[in-house]
């Protein structure tokens, strides 16, 4: 079976690019991207909580759905804040690696 190579910081972009929210193209956080940035903070802060409700009540659905809603929300900021994720985790592998 051949493995499916998912992007998800490319589906959150190409969503927030169609609702017309603002994409970053360049890391910085400014007055461009400020209200954007605190919602998704506010999301993600919102998401958090469900998923630690959803593991606290042993909800196994609900951990997952929180769960790929957090990684959405938090993809959503990155790419507000023109954040690219896949080179922000290639760091953090290499830092584990040495």
């Amino acid at each position: 079976m051949k493995e499916k190579n998912m992007d998800y910081q490319e589906d959150v972009t190409e969503f927030m690019s169609a609702a017309d929210q603002y994409v970053g193209v360049k890391p910085h956080l400014n007055e461009d991207n400020m209200a954007q940035a605190r919602l998704y903070i506010d999301l993600i802060d919102e998401e958090m909580q469900e998923l630690a409700m959803a593991f606290i009540l042993r909800n196994i659905g609900g951990v997952a759905d929180g769960g790929a809603d957090l990684v959405w929300v938090i993809q959503g900021l990155f790419v507000t804040l023109g954040i690219d994720f896949d080179k922000v985790w290639e760091e953090v592998i290499d830092d584990w690696e040495d």
